[in-house]
């Protein structure tokens, strides 16, 4: 299991979860490991499954991207584009979710 959480800690820290065709089977496949066994560990420590997982890293990521000051004139669109959603209306769904408001509320522009 401790192998395991350090891989994850690796994926995070190399910001893996920005590959747009990550998936749990390929996580899987690249740790060594089954499916299962990942899920298992990831609702355990995270409380959350894979999906969750993955989507919070995103958005976590696109908030730290908005701190950087030459990311402060780029669109949403392009910054949410480098966290690894595969459209933007998966971002915004995916944000919502997280938030309970739309992105441009949160950033009361709505």
């Amino acid at each position: 299991m401790l192998l395991i959480q350090k891989k994850l800690a690796t994926f995070e820290e190399e910001k893996r979860f920005t590959y747009k065709n990550i998936k749990l089977s390929s996580l899987a496949r690249d740790f060594g490991t089954n499916e299962k066994y990942i899920s298992a560990i990831i609702k355990a420590d995270k409380e959350k499954n894979f999906n969750e997982y993955l989507s919070d890293l995103r958005i976590d990521y696109f908030l730290q991207l908005l701190k950087i000051p030459e990311n402060k004139l780029k669109s949403i669109t392009e910054l949410s584009e480098k966290t690894g959603f595969t459209n933007n209306e998966m971002f915004h769904k995916e944000f919502k979710k997280k938030f309970g408001v739309s992105v441009k509320q949160y950033f009361g522009k709505d």
